[in-house]
């Protein structure tokens, strides 16, 4: 496809701004393949470019003619479709995921603070209140209050004293919603397919969960300690296997990727592959377990 033109290496820009790269080559009318990303191409106000200059307004705006052609994601081998969440659980490790106290919280600080974030999380008028912000202030519902979207307010509208400079107006955040109609509300387009995907339960029958999942909740302190320390000591070694395999499939270097396969699986395991399948399949290792129907209706 690169040969033929129909797909091409977006040039680098030293410290530049992806987007911008990104539109400004996508905006030439000029490629003929690109993802229909919901979240930067359909999102008034929540994207950039906004909606009018996204795809396929920006396209059909400089050139009224611009034929497209939509096709449905792509199915697995067993015709199947599917997505992917950020993470596969609630509980994230790390600093970047955890919300730490001071070793100098009191136990009645600690409270306070727990009972704040129950209010603002757990709570329909605490969390309503501080992730769009006060209703005819910071947003207004499209349709009947707490069935439709909350469509923002114009940030110039807003009185000085109600004014911040966040993504939107919050004090909560949606790490802990289990509901997806209330995260949907952020545009009606959102709202929309939310409503949609839930009724027609796209993410009961969509969603691919793993056998085994790799964190502390189901493999316990000890292992994932000892699959960690592996990995960092032999992680690099099947990167560069599997990253050589990679760009030789895209240079168009392997004249039948089919007879190379089994080479390349036996050349995995033998840079450490084999050792981090062994931990998979111990017994300690516990199987991930997830209802979906609690998480998606």
């Amino acid at each position: 496809m690169l040969t033929k033109g129909y797909m091409t290496y977006m040039p680098d820009i030293a410290n530049g701004d992806y987007l911008s790269n990104f539109y400004g080559n996508i905006l030439t009318c000029q490629y003929g393949h690109f993802p229909l990303d919901t979240k930067f191409n359909m999102n008034p106000g929540a994207s950039d470019p906004p909606i009018e200059s996204g795809i396929p307004l920006g396209m059909m705006k400089k050139d009224p003619d611009v034929r497209l052609v939509i096709v449905p994601a792509i199915l697995g081998p067993d015709g199947v479709g599917g997505n992917a969440r950020y993470v596969d659980l609630p509980f994230r490790d790390g600093s970047w995921g955890t919300w730490t106290f001071g070793i100098g919280c009191t136990d009645e600080k600690l409270e306070r603070a727990l009972a704040l974030m129950r209010y603002t999380h757990f709570t329909d008028e605490g969390f309503y209140r501080y992730y769009y912000g006060i209703e005819g202030i910071h947003f207004r519902w499209t349709g009947e209050p707490y069935n439709s979207a909350a469509a923002r307010i114009d940030r110039s509208k807003i009185p000085r004293e109600y004014a911040v400079t966040a993504v939107q107006d919050i004090f909560a955040t949606d790490k802990f919603l289990a509901d997806f109609r209330k995260w949907s509300m952020i545009g009606e387009f959102f709202y929309q397919l939310g409503n949609y995907q839930i009724d027609n339960g796209w993410y009961l029958n969509y969603t691919l969960e793993p056998d085994k999942l790799i964190h502390r909740l189901y493999m316990g302190d000890e292992l994932y300690e000892e699959y960690i320390d592996l990995y960092n000591e032999i992680g690099n070694d099947i990167i560069t296997v599997a990253s050589d395999f990679r760009n030789k499939a895209f240079r168009g270097e392997l004249a039948n990727i089919n007879a190379e396969w089994q080479n390349y699986i036996e050349t995995l395991y033998n840079a450490g592959l084999k050792q981090l399948v062994e931990i998979f399949n111990r017994e300690d290792f516990g199987l991930y377990d997830i209802d979906k129907t609690a998480l998606y209706q």
